[in-house]
């Protein structure tokens, strides 16, 4: 489970969320939360959530464009643009919201291949985004069961050539 960090904007006493208590919280705190935590806490405008802006994803996108290697994103990046989106939406600023969208999706494209790379490897590999630490791990398990199901066909093929040259 991914957390997030999140500013408390007032006092919050304990409250039960899917069974599970969390809090008090004071205001002005910052803390963690798990994401599904932040946003039901959010919605009570309780605290107040890290928001991406299109200006921080241009940069990033710059950043990830000039660095032969993945450059850091916090673990809850991701996360984090959809819950700027919607929050743009929720206010009408639609366009902005398609933009953040937008950029968000070219900075996972330019990021792909770099993690496809970090899949051939994934025990060495150092990923802190929660979604693409499972890209990583399924292309990884993918790559695996192929490699297997190869050696498994190049040996048939030896097999099937044996048995032509008895007959």
């Amino acid at each position: 489970m991914v957390k997030t960090q999140v500013e408390v904007l007032k006092d919050v006493p304990a409250v039960s969320i899917a069974g599970q208590e969390i809090g008090p919280f004071e205001a002005e705190d910052k803390i963690e939360l798990f994401c599904w935590e932040a946003r039901v806490l959010a919605r009570r405008g309780d605290i107040k959530v890290r928001s991406v802006s299109p200006a921080e994803l241009r940069k990033k996108l710059v950043s990830e464009e000039n660095r032969i290697q993945l450059s850091e994103l916090p673990s809850d990046f991701y996360w984090s643009v959809r819950e700027s989106i919607n929050l743009l939406q929720s206010q009408g600023r639609n366009e902005e919201a398609a933009e953040l969208k937008r950029l968000a999706l070219q900075l996972a494209d330019r990021r792909a291949l770099k993690l496809l790379k970090l899949a051939i490897e994934p025990e060495s590999a150092r990923v802190d985004v929660y979604e693409e630490r499972l890209l990583v791990s399924t292309v990884s398990k993918i790559l695996s069961w192929w490699m297997k199901w190869l050696e498994s066909f190049l040996e048939l093929g030896e097999e099937v050539k044996d048995n032509a040259r008895a007959v």
